[in-house]
């Protein structure tokens, strides 16, 4: 497919008239996945590929992105990938395009997670209104936040926006949640920090430049990270950021099997996008449950613990970098 992988290098660049100036129906499935591509991962970490047909879009868990330590059950790359399958959906749903959405069609390929077939005559479906012009614009923040109270009629608006039958998302600005939550944190920060193969993973990431830094910074981050316990300059940076949030999210489900956790990444990424409409900033903060012991403690935190944790998050007003992270290009990530 040699025009599909001519698409510009840089995913940041589509345009809607990208989708009208496409000649073949692949190329404009095409121009649909470079939306998807833009969809946030586990440590940027894109751990997805995409077979592009002629009015199709199959989506694959690429494993060899995958971090045996921090998501040793795949978790996190699955949700990832319910992300990616989310944007997919909303650019298709913006140009007009129905679907039919199949999890895991092939039993003997459980690398296969999705397959999508579109159809012209489609429209916006509940809870997918007005985000398709923030899927460019959505970005974390990893800053403090500025202060400021989320109002009722916004929280109201992101708890509407998650519709997976099983996946909920629970919004709290409760003192002795907050300060739970946080403990959890900090204790996940020392013993991660703490592991070597956990530090030589990150660093892994850090060198290939995941996380939009110069080559240089880059490369000597690949370096230091595996050598220094850097518990204490992480735990400080979460705790100044977790006091300056006025909410804290979770998202959870009834199960914890695959279509769980892509379906928990499909409401995470739709919630993402409308609290970027809303003018809210976001941060994941994964790290509370990397850690099976902490990961049953936050469902403790739960209104019903039977639940399983798919997503700790805080949410409050802040500022993202205009610099985007980096993404694989569409011609990287395509398989035949």
């Amino acid at each position: 497919m040699p025009a599909i992988a001519a698409a510009a290098a840089d995913p940041w660049t589509v345009r809607e008239e990208d989708l009208a100036a496409a000649v073949t129906t692949r190329d404009r499935m095409g121009v649909l996945v470079r939306y998807a591509l833009l969809a946030p991962s586990t440590k940027n970490t894109q751990p997805w590929r995409f077979r592009v047909g002629d009015d199709a879009v199959l989506l694959f868990a690429d494993r060899t992105r995958r971090q045996p330590v921090a998501d040793a059950d795949l978790r996190e790359l699955h949700l990832s990938l319910g992300c990616a399958l989310e944007n997919l959906l909303i650019a298709a749903e913006r140009f007009g395009y129905a679907h039919a959405v199949e999890l895991f069609p092939d039993p003997f390929d459980a690398d296969l997670v999705a397959s999508a077939v579109f159809t012209p005559g489609g429209g916006t479906t509940p809870g997918r209104e007005g985000l398709f012009a923030a899927i460019p614009t959505r970005a974390t923040c990893q800053r403090a936040f500025r202060p400021g109270e989320v109002d009722d009629a916004a929280l109201a608006a992101l708890e509407s926006a998650v519709r997976e039958p099983g996946v909920a998302v629970h919004l709290t600005g409760d003192a002795g949640i907050r300060e739970r939550a946080e403990a959890l944190c900090l204790e996940a920060d020392a013993r991660l920090f703490s592991d070597p193969a956990f530090r030589q993973e990150l660093a892994r990431w850090i060198g290939e430049g995941v996380f939009g830094t110069s080559w240089f910074v880059s490369k000597l981050g690949e370096l230091a990270v595996p050598l220094f316990n850097l518990t204490p300059s992480e735990q400080k940076k979460d705790k100044a950021r977790l006091a300056s949030a006025p909410i804290l999210g979770l998202i959870s489900a009834e199960a914890n099997d695959r279509a769980s956790q892509l379906a928990a990444g499909q409401a995470f990424e739709r919630l993402w996008l409308r609290a970027t409409a809303l003018g809210l900033a976001l941060q994941p903060m994964s790290q509370m449950i990397q850690l099976a012991d902490l990961k049953a403690q936050v469902s403790e935190l739960l209104p019903d613990p039977r639940r399983f944790p798919m997503q700790p998050f805080r949410l409050g007003f802040g500022d993202t970098d205009a610099k985007r992270t980096p993404r694989r290009p569409l011609a990287e990530v395509l398989v035949d």
